[in-house]
This record gives C-alpha cells, structure tokens and sequence, in this order.
C-alpha cells in the first residue's frame, strides 16, 4: 500500500465512530472507554501493534497525518484531538484548553477584525433606513440581500470541514446542513419585506443554536465571536 493510499485508509478509520482511538498493544484504555460508555459517547478502538512492520508503518503514516508522535492518537468526529487528556478537554464542554482560542494571535486578530467588520453593511443599511425614509425600497432589499450572503458564508463553515477531514463519520450531516442556511435563506427573501426581516434574525439564532450543537466546545473561541456579532 502507497503512501498515499494507508493515509486515506487511516482517515477512513478515525471517522468510523464519534471517537477513534488509536492505541498501541501497551496502552492501557480501560478506564477511557468505561467513561466514553458511561458518557454515552460512541467509540472504537483501532490496534496498532508495533511488533509488526506492517502496522509500524500505518503509525509513521498516521504520526505524518496528525502531527503527534506517540500513542493514543484520538480522533472526535473525524477530527484530531490530541490524546486522552485532550478529548476529555474537548467533550467536557466549558472546561478544558478547548475553551481557548487554537489560533494565533495574528489570526484571532483577523478574525475579529473582518468578523466586525462584516456588521458594517447591516448597521449601515439600518442607520441610513432610519435617516432616510425615503430609501426604503432601496436600503430594506440591500440589507436583507446581505443578510443572506452572511447565511450562506456560515453555512459553508461545514462544508469546509468536511473537506479537511473527508473521512469524518458526521460528514453528511454536515454537508447536508452546510446548504440549508442558503436555502432558508432564499426562501427568506421571496417574503414580503416585513415578514422576511423578522425571518432573517429567526434564523441567525437558528444557525448559531445548530452551530453550536456541530461545532461543540472544540471551536468555543469562534463560537464566542459567533454569538456577540449575533448579538
């Protein structure tokens, strides 16, 4: 088997249950799959024992893909975690490093910046409604069309993820509702203008509460920058 070939094998497997535990024949997981049955959390358990060549390789190959170099490798819906410690971190929501923000200073700094820069075309819209009158024909069908840009751009958050991790076991749920913010809001669009601005913000709230379920605490940074612009 190529290269290229074990790593999709490998990425096949770590989406295969909600957690893939990648574990050696010296690894002791008792006590983390009697807390991932108790928690209710499904999981599998992929050997890898490295008195074979074979397997020796498939983890040099799965070092490569992740980036960790010992086992347990873990993996929560096709995503990498870490290890043990980091899994706890990340299902146990609100505790934990997962509650910190995984990017860079320069990339939170972004993020921020073009995340509130993104409410310039709403509070302008509205600010110029309230100014003039007059402009409602106008203004109320800009504000509401970006609106639904907006809605689209956080939909296709999903499909972003599947497309890192194609192996991921959520893969069509996330594809699936990747393409239903576009279409709510479209849908949005088609009603008259007072109807579909109260629908606009119904469905901000939808996306974000959906979001949240998706993403978990693992993106808790974003999902607070998610919930002020919201706000």
């Amino acid at each position: 088997m190529t290269d290229v070939a074990m790593k999709h094998a490998l990425r096949r497997e770590a989406g295969k249950a909600e957690v893939v535990v990648f574990r050696s024949g010296l690894t002791d997981t008792r006590e983390l799959g009697d807390w991932l049955a108790a928690t209710g959390v499904g999981h599998a358990f992929v050997d890898m024992p490295m008195g074979e060549a074979a397997e020796r390789a498939r983890f040099h190959a799965l070092r490569e893909l992740t980036g960790w170099p010992m086992l347990p490798m873990v993996f929560h819906r096709g995503e990498f975690v870490g290890g043990e410690r980091e899994l706890r971190a990340r299902l146990v929501s609100g505790e934990g490093p997962q509650a910190e923000s995984p990017w860079p200073d320069a990339t939170q700094a972004w993020l921020r910046g073009l995340g509130y820069g993104g409410l310039i075309p709403f509070v302008a819209a509205a600010a110029a409604l309230g100014a003039w009158p007059a402009g409602h024909g106008l203004l109320l069908p800009a504000l509401l069309g970006y609106a639904a840009v907006i809605l689209s751009f956080l939909g296709a958050v999903h499909w972003g993820r599947v497309l890192a991790t194609p192996g991921r076991s959520d893969a069509v749920t996330l594809l699936a509702w990747g393409v239903t913010p576009s279409v709510l809001a479209w849908c949005a669009l088609l009603l008259p203008q007072a109807y579909g601005l109260a629908s606009f913000i119904l469905l901000f709230a939808l996306v974000l509460a959906v979001d949240h379920r998706l993403l978990g605490a693992a993106q808790g940074g974003y999902l607070a920058l998610r919930r002020r612009l919201t706000a």
